[in-house]
């Protein structure tokens, strides 16, 4: 075991092996940049679909008339509490710029690439690990 240990170091200080990780990097990290780039360069303030039966809530959250159980309705065929509540947090802290939301959304799906890549790497060892890791980032980040 400790043969293979000191091989695998000394692959990595092989200037191949640093190559390949970072290209294995630079390959994770591409799709966020473009999601976050993406969000930066086309994301516009501007209320769409499902965000119209929101801004009801902002209505009643603003007459001090907003109860739980407008808060429990359905939204088409699922109840989304969690999610109301955040956006009614997130529209107070920043007067419902939905830019905000979008920038939130691709924190979420980073912290979820971070998770997925926790996981990944207690279950598979490889000397390819980044590098086979790297389509999983795609499919997070896709730009749909």
């Amino acid at each position: 075991m400790t043969e293979k240990y000191e091989s695998k170091r000394t692959s990595e200080r092989t200037p191949l092996g640093r190559r390949s990780r970072l290209s294995a990097g630079v390959l994770i990290l591409l799709p966020p940049t473009l999601g976050y780039l993406y969000v930066r360069l086309f994301g516009v303030n501007v209320v769409y679909g499902d965000e119209w039966r929101i801004a009801s809530l902002f209505d009643k959250l603003a007459s001090d008339e907003l109860k739980l159980a407008h808060l429990w309705t359905q939204l088409n065929e699922h109840r989304i509490f969690i999610p109301k509540v955040v956006i009614l947090s997130l529209g107070n802290l920043t007067k419902w710029n939905t830019v905000a939301v979008m920038y939130v959304t691709q924190t979420l799906f980073l912290v979820t690439l971070f998770v997925l890549f926790v996981a990944f790497d207690g279950s598979i060892r490889s000397r390819y690990q980044l590098l086979l890791f790297a389509p999983v980032s795609f499919l997070v980040f896709s730009l749909r």
